[in-house]
């Protein structure tokens, strides 16, 4: 089922134009999952485990790319390099995968600690973490991928038109 789900969300963006390479199985999938100290939420996951594919925006989301490669932009790396932030948003359940397609440095996470089966799509604001803010905005940019992916596509669909 998480195998064709995430088909299904491949398809739709590769409609809008996002290059992916399927694969049989992940390599560094286990030590991706021990780096974040849990497991990836489906449909995420069997993303990673299923497909390659190089940085992409969707919506208000620059995924990194996930090509097992040490690149400043790659799974393997990007969510690791700035630890305060890292520590943080593992003690509050939260899955960097990309950031901002605005440019900025603003996190955007799987929020774990969403209610329902589905983990909601969030951005975080980095400053407040740096500085220790006793409250840090999160912004909910979407209730999960396929609905964040869906939503993207409406709107390239609409605009293209």
């Amino acid at each position: 089922m998480s195998k064709r789900r995430a088909d299904a969300l491949v398809a739709c963006l590769e409609t809008m134009g996002h290059p992916f390479e399927s694969a049989a199985d992940c390599p560094w999938l286990d030590t991706l999952e021990q780096s974040y100290r849990l497991r990836l939420p489906e449909p995420f996951r069997s993303l990673v485990r299923y497909y390659r594919w190089p940085e992409f925006d969707v919506g208000p989301l620059a995924a990194f790319s996930n090509l097992g490669v040490h690149d400043d932009d790659d799974l393997l790396k990007a969510p690791f390099r700035d630890k305060p932030i890292l520590e943080w948003l593992q003690a509050n359940g939260l899955i960097q995968i990309g950031r901002l397609a605005t440019g900025s440095y603003d996190p955007v996470c799987l929020n774990l600690a969403a209610r329902g089966a589905r983990a909601s799509i969030v951005s975080i604001d980095h400053e407040g973490i740096l500085l220790c803010r006793r409250k840090v905005r999160v912004t909910q940019l979407s209730t999960s991928l396929e609905e964040l992916i869906a939503e993207s596509a409406d709107d390239d669909q609409t605009h293209g038109e």
